[in-house]
């Protein structure tokens, strides 16, 4: 998973979370508070009929705590309310047909004992839930209480409908708070993101040898020291990089001059110039010849990669006969396919177009990777060269059935020395100096083509480089 998910949706987790935290505090705390006005306005209700109690029974006006009664039987959600004396004598109730009745049950004989507000849930003659309610009228009359019960499933529908209102406001805000987080920590992981994906890509350019590559700094935090300390870093390696270049170049050179003067005398040695040689001497010269010559073709090897690195190669666009360039490069590897009886074919002459490019570059290029073809296919086996057009281009392909690259080296064996490894050796076969590959990339480029590689292990390679053909 990438980082910026990763990011992404960690804020957006702990948004969710809380937003769906503040949510739920906030349906607690509205239900808190209407439960608490409901109670509130209950005692009120409660305190006004203790008043109302107290100065009937004052005034000895049973007229005036009658309607006060009546009042009370219109209040919704009301089960009852009365007045009682401490006895259980009932003074008062919202059911005329108790008034003088006596109450002696538990519940009641338990809130008569109060001597200050109780309140507590109890059952109606019914079993169904109430809020009892219980307040002594006064100091001038001690003994008389005054009682209201409120149906407890009213009251829950009360806070139920209440609260519905509640729940859709808090929604709409969770909504727009949800909404608004979770766009906020998608810009916000954009944000660090961004810097990061940079560093990225600038790693990954420099891991490909573009050592000139430099980061944009636009931040003073962490992120843009890191910034800066890479261009820092990539600065270095350029001029590091510059220096080893200047080394290869400079001993490349300097190697050229004694090579070729050391293969001339061997030459001469080797047509008697300094007398006549043993036959041991001169398989001691032999040996002493193959290795210059391979000396030497490495040095080339290493001043043609400076010259491509330096963007210093030459490169002579012109056209060129592609099927004369084949007919040559025939005629240089049909005596090590019928010695080691390797069926070596290529396309015939007729329909091949003519290029435009340069043809000795491209000879080199063609010849490389046969070469390497011809390196790694055992006796007996098959390669073949191709064409094809397409696109303004001429797709060259070399196939062999050789040993074949391992899968996660496909995409290295285009870097400078670096070769395959693991990969078991044709006897008799040379080592590589792992350039070969590297030249033939920037010669193609150079043309203005591209070069891919297709493989698997045990069954062969195929590479395929396009140079541009001639318009017609």
């Amino acid at each position: 998973m990438k980082i910026g998910t990763k990011v992404s949706l960690m804020t957006s987790l702990l948004i969710v979370l809380i937003v769906t935290g503040i949510s739920g505090v906030l349906f607690y705390s509205e239900k808190k508070v209407l439960v608490a006005e409901i109670q509130n306005r209950h005692l009120t209700l409660l305190n006004t009929f203790r008043q109302a109690a107290e100065e009937s029974l004052a005034t000895k006006d049973d007229i005036l705590l009658l309607n006060y009664m009546k009042l009370l039987r219109k209040t919704e959600g009301l089960s009852a309310a009365m007045v009682l004396k401490r006895d259980g004598a009932v003074l008062a109730h919202t059911d005329t047909a108790r008034w003088g009745m006596a109450l002696t049950d538990a519940a009641t004989r338990e809130i008569l004992s109060a001597d200050g507000p109780r309140q507590r849930m109890a059952s109606d003659e019914q079993g169904r839930p109430v809020m009892d309610m219980v307040l002594p009228v006064g100091p001038a009359s001690p003994e008389v209480l005054v009682r209201i019960a409120f149906s407890k499933e009213f009251i829950d529908g009360e806070i139920r409908a209440a609260m519905r209102q509640h729940e859709k406001r808090i929604l709409l805000i969770a909504a727009a708070a949800l909404l608004f987080g979770l766009g906020l920590s998608l810009a916000l992981a954009q944000t660090f993101l961004r810097p990061i994906r940079r560093l990225t890509e600038a790693t990954a350019i420099l891991g490909k040898g573009k050592l000139d590559h430099t980061i944009t700094v636009d931040s003073k935090d962490e992120l843009g020291a890191l910034a800066r300390d890479f261009n820092v870093m990539a600065a270095r390696l350029l001029e590091l990089d510059q220096m080893k270049k200047d080394f290869v170049s400079s001993v490349t050179h300097e190697f050229r001059s004694p090579l070729h003067s050391t293969g001339m005398y061997l030459g001469l040695f080797q047509k008697g110039g300094a007398g006549e040689l043993t036959e041991k001497q001169l398989s001691y010269l032999k040996v002493i010849e193959q290795n210059t010559v391979r000396l030497s073709r490495f040095v080339d090897d290493l001043l043609d990669t400076a010259k491509i690195e330096r963007g210093k190669l030459e490169v002579v666009k012109q056209e060129f006969s592609l099927a004369e360039l084949l007919k040559d490069v025939q005629a240089m590897f049909q005596p090590n396919a019928d010695q080691r009886k390797i069926s070596y074919e290529l396309p015939t002459a007729e329909g091949l177009p003519k290029l435009m490019g340069d043809p000795d570059r491209t000879r080199q290029i063609l010849t490389n990777l046969l070469s390497n073809a011809f390196k790694f296919t055992p006796e007996g086996g098959r390669i073949a060269v191709g064409v094809a057009v397409k696109d303004g281009f001429a797709a060259v392909s070399v196939q062999d059935s050789g040993l074949g690259i391992p899968a996660d080296q496909l995409e290295k064996i285009f870097d400078k020395f670096e070769q395959v490894k693991g990969a078991p050796r044709l006897t008799g076969q040379p080592k590589g100096t792992g350039l070969g590959l590297a030249i033939v990339k920037g010669l193609v480029e150079l043309q203005g083509g591209k070069i891919s590689v297709t493989s698997e292990l045990q069954k062969g390679s195929c590479f395929t480089f396009t140079v541009p053909i001639v318009n017609s």
